[in-house]
């Protein structure tokens, strides 16, 4: 049954449409039905549909409900992520760029492998020049579609030498017969954009483009779905302005909130109602949303009425922090809540060592989303670049790889020297084996070896042509010699790894089935290009009874029962990088939308007043986000920062005293601030202030508590607290609101303001 507004957009048929979906108001069923609409009640060919969407997870789930919707023409349609289909389409058209069909695809560490030897070749000091770097810089550009032509003329502000490592980076992916992941969309953009003929084909074929997360694509993502459009014009975007969180890596907003600029005749459809989260919980994000200036209007309303109030927990340091979503999480899961239905959300990664020691001491579970991914541990990455070099021979990084993978005697001096022949003779290193000249100084041991090697890489190809899918990996690991180095390594570490290679193994049987199951023929190949596009998210399995931890940017388009934020401060969220920029303090704004908008039943949101950044004690007021939460759905409980004294001696975490302050908002303003930041100890303390580390304030003291100072960069201030003596001593200054510094006296230039 869908809503009103739902059936409107499902019904659109002819001309753009822009669908402003909010958080949870069932866009992918929508999306579903309307191709459904279509195929079954407008007799449009399901092959002339192109639905893309941003994972292979999203993609997935809309393709198994289209296959319930309409049966097995589903497989007709083109419902898949922007790179598989570009992809898809590069290997019918890569020749148009000078490329073979059987191109591999490079990922993130294939990139920093090459770029690390093109700035070995170039000299460049990788401390100045960073080879990571550059990789970001030209993933940046090629998303900007822009060549290091352009960067040469000066389109765009980027890293010094960029255009020069730009064109030598492309020299060595056309060496390799490869393509980064960059390459996908930008140069089917090229491919699309120069061969009309190209374009006539797919414009021709899809009637009717629809693409998910609008409000994520990027300017090369922009112009792939404009140009697919040109000839119907029966373009459908689905996003939300108020979910745009990956500016970093490339998003435009503008793309969405432009759209009807775009297209003068566009129908706009707002869905509004909510089917995941409480009245509580939608009405705390509509509040902190909109404050956003750059969105368009809408306002997220359920019939889920009521629900549990929002409680902030205001603790001492993040270790205090860390034991608190400890307890609540051992309290909901005795309520009845699993720990997989249960997620701890922080704006860096770096938050998560202190949560996770807490959660193994206390022997919780837990899972982190954005760790070590599969297809990047050792092993995996091992055994990938003999497959990789069965189905292209001249791809050097994988050469370079399994050459090593297990050692076999050929050192960095050979492998040097042969890079150095091939780049010479523009061939590729297996090239370069069988046709190395007489003064290149490899010895005749190490030529033998290297040309045994590229015989047995000739020797696999001819054998995995015969193979089933699932008997591939355990063949390659015998016959190199792989399986043997594993077995006699440490037993834990061999195991593990083992374990790591056999999962690879169950990875293409799982891909052979799936493959039969769709009428397809598996292919070694598709494999391969299939493990490229695999991102962290895909992998997300909430079947486990363990406690998912991530970044918000990764908890975008997930949901749970219960959900934990935690530094919420100032300098974390919003991020201390964003708060002098307009555009992305608002991004920061959309991202604590994101995590609030998780939530289906109960929030926890938690500040802390210390915490330990970069190996430095850092003092911080509550976020500006919780301050626009109306007051009334809020549950406040504050343990003052006298009672822990030190890290480690919290109420929540070592089982202390909690002093709870129910409906009572904590601010670092003035009045609130003083109490918070007083030196009297807490009530039932027997430690003095001086224990503490905090200086007394009588008469004879240079600094008291209470003074206005003036700093030459942030004005005049109050003191609110006083550390250490002498030489020592350190002035907490409250400076206005959201700007509260620790200074050393020693250094701080303050003076008193009588």
């Amino acid at each position: 049954m869908l809503n009103p507004e739902q059936q409107r957009a499902v019904e659109h048929v002819n001309g753009p449409l822009l669908i402003l979906a909010g958080a949870g108001s069932g866009k992918t069923r929508v999306l579903t039905h309307r191709m459904a609409n279509l195929v079954q009640n407008h007799n449009v060919p399901p092959n002339a549909i192109f639905a893309v969407t941003f994972t292979n997870k999203a993609a997935r789930e809309m393709r198994e409900r289209l296959t319930h919707l309409v049966g097995p023409v589903a497989r007709d349609m083109w419902v898949t992520t922007f790179h598989s289909a570009c992809l898809r389409m590069l290997r019918v058209h890569a020749g148009a760029m000078g490329y073979p069909q059987d191109f591999v695809v490079f990922d993130a560490s294939d990139q920093l492998s090459t770029m690390k030897e093109i700035c070995k070749a170039m000299n460049l000091d990788e401390k100045r020049f960073p080879p990571m770097g550059f990789v970001q810089a030209i993933s940046r550009a090629k998303d900007q579609c822009l060549t290091h032509q352009d960067i040469a003329d000066g389109k765009g502000v980027f890293m010094p030498k960029l255009a020069e490592v730009y064109e030598l980076y492309e020299k060595r992916l056309k060496e390799a017969r490869a393509f980064d992941f960059g390459d996908l969309i930008f140069r089917m953009v090229q491919i699309l954009e120069s061969k009309p003929e190209v374009a006539a084909l797919y414009q021709n074929q899809f009637q009717f483009i629809m693409v998910d997360e609008y409000q994520d694509t990027n300017h090369a993502q922009y112009r792939l779905a404009t140009i697919l459009s040109k000839a119907h014009r029966n373009l459908c975007v689905v996003g939300d302005d108020d979910q745009c969180i990956y500016r970093w890596r490339g998003a435009d907003i503008q793309n969405i909130l432009s759209f009807e600029s775009d297209y003068s005749d566009t129908q706009v459809v707002r869905l509004e109602q909510n089917y995941r989260s409480t009245t509580v919980i939608l009405d705390a994000a509509n509040a902190v949303i909109q404050h956003n200036r750059g969105r368009k209007s809408k306002k997220l309303w359920t019939e889920i009425t009521g629900g549990a109030p929002i409680t902030v927990h205001s603790v001492g340091n993040d270790l205090d922090e860390a034991g608190a979503v400890v307890r609540l999480v051992r309290e909901h899961a005795l309520e009845g809540v699993p720990y997989s239905d249960q997620a701890v959300f922080y704006r860096t990664n770096a938050q998560s060592r202190v949560l996770e020691e807490a959660l193994r001491r206390a022997g919780v579970p837990y899972v982190i989303y954005g760790g070590t991914k599969f297809y990047e541990r050792m092993e995996v990455k091992d055994v990938l670049a003999y497959l990789r070099l069965c189905v292209n021979p001249h791809d050097n990084v994988s050469f370079a790889r399994a050459v090593q993978a297990p050692s076999r005697g050929i050192g960095k001096t050979t492998m040097a020297k042969l890079q150095s022949a091939s780049m010479e003779r523009g061939l590729s290193l297996f090239e370069a084996v069988t046709q190395l000249p007489d003064d290149a100084g490899v010895t005749g041991a190490a030529r033998k070896r290297l040309a045994e090697f590229a015989s047995f890489i000739a020797h696999l190809q001819s054998q995995i042509s015969v193979l089933q899918m699932s008997e591939i990996v355990s063949y390659v690991i015998s016959a190199c010699g792989y399986e043997t180095y594993l077995r006699a390594l440490p037993p834990q570490e061999s195991r593990d790894r083992m374990a790591n290679v056999e999962e690879l193994s169950g990875a293409l049987a799982d891909y052979a089935k799936q493959s039969h199951m769709n009428d397809q023929t598996p292919t070694l190949g598709g494999f391969l290009d299939q493990a490229a596009l695999t991102s962290d998210i895909d992998s997300l399995d909430n079947g486990q009874g363990v406690l998912p931890l991530m970044t918000l940017h990764l908890a975008k388009g997930l949901e749970f029962p219960v959900v934990y934020m935690v530094g919420m401060e100032e300098g974390l969220l919003p991020h201390g990088s964003s708060i002098d920029s307009p555009d992305e303090l608002e991004e920061e704004r959309r991202l604590c939308y994101v995590g609030i908008t998780r939530t289906q039943k109960k929030l926890h949101m938690l500040n802390a007043f210390r915490r330990r950044v970069y190996g430095n004690e850092q003092y911080n007021i509550p976020s500006r986000f919780l301050k626009d939460i109306p007051k009334e759905l809020v549950e406040w409980k504050k343990v003052p920062v006298q009672a822990q004294p030190t890290f480690g001696g919290g109420a929540y975490g070592r089982g202390g005293a909690a002093s709870r302050h129910a409906n009572k908002p904590h601010w670092a303003g003035d009045d609130d601030f003083d109490q918070s930041f007083s030196p009297t100890p807490h009530v039932g303390s027997s430690r003095a202030a001086s224990d503490l580390g905090f200086s007394q304030d009588d008469s004879d003291a240079t600094w008291k508590i209470g003074m206005k100072v003036k700093h030459p960069q942030f004005g005049e201030g109050v003191i609110r607290r006083i550390e250490g003596k002498e030489d020592r001593t350190k002035l907490t200054v409250y400076f206005g609101p959201h700007v509260v510094k620790t200074l050393m006296v020693q250094y701080a230039q303050l003076t008193p303001v009588t």
